[in-house]
């Protein structure tokens, strides 16, 4: 018994192996492929013509083809993705390193955020530390404030820099 594939089922991301796919069931030699060979120098064709890495062809359990993605614009993003992400943390620990609690809270907030956000900024688990180390202080000496203080266990509540908050950024920036 054949099986079906429907095309349009195929996710849009996967838009090279679909006309690949596509060229070939609609081709001449459609519905053939149980004969082997027959088809087989077609996708290879079509596939070296789009760009695509060879295909796999499978003899195993039945007959399979594998047709790969293309890989430059996914490597690319990813390998782009994990060496930013290396280089910043790089850069936020060394900067780190030479700032008070006070002034690392100071360099990550961002706007306005809220609470678990910039503890996950400063990458710290525990939020009563968190609270009691950073927050508070940071409240207490007027560089950050509440945007909503007359609730301060509002599940809405977000912080944001202050005046005094902002120049201590912009002096921050400038030594580093």
């Amino acid at each position: 018994m054949r099986q079906k594939i429907f095309l349009s089922s195929v996710q849009k991301e996967f838009e090279l192996e679909r006309v690949v796919l596509h060229r070939h069931l609609h081709s001449d030699k459609a519905g053939f492929i149980e004969r082997f060979g027959t088809g087989t120098g077609e996708i290879l064709r079509l596939c070296s013509e789009a760009g695509l890495k060879e295909p796999i062809f499978n003899l195993e359990e039945g007959f399979s083809v594998t047709i790969f993605r293309p890989m430059t614009v996914q490597v690319t993003e990813q390998v782009t993705a994990q060496v930013t992400e290396q280089v910043t943390e790089q850069v936020v620990s060394q900067v780190f390193v030479n700032l008070s609690v006070i002034e690392r809270l100071v360099w990550v907030l961002e706007g306005e955020m809220k609470r678990d956000e910039i503890q996950s900024a400063l990458d710290l688990k525990h939020r009563e530390n968190f609270r009691d180390t950073y927050l508070n202080p940071s409240i207490e000496e007027g560089f950050v404030e509440m945007t909503i203080p007359e609730k301060p266990t509002s599940s809405n509540q977000t912080y944001r820099l202050t005046k005094k908050g902002l120049r201590k950024l912009k002096e921050l920036k400038r030594k580093k």
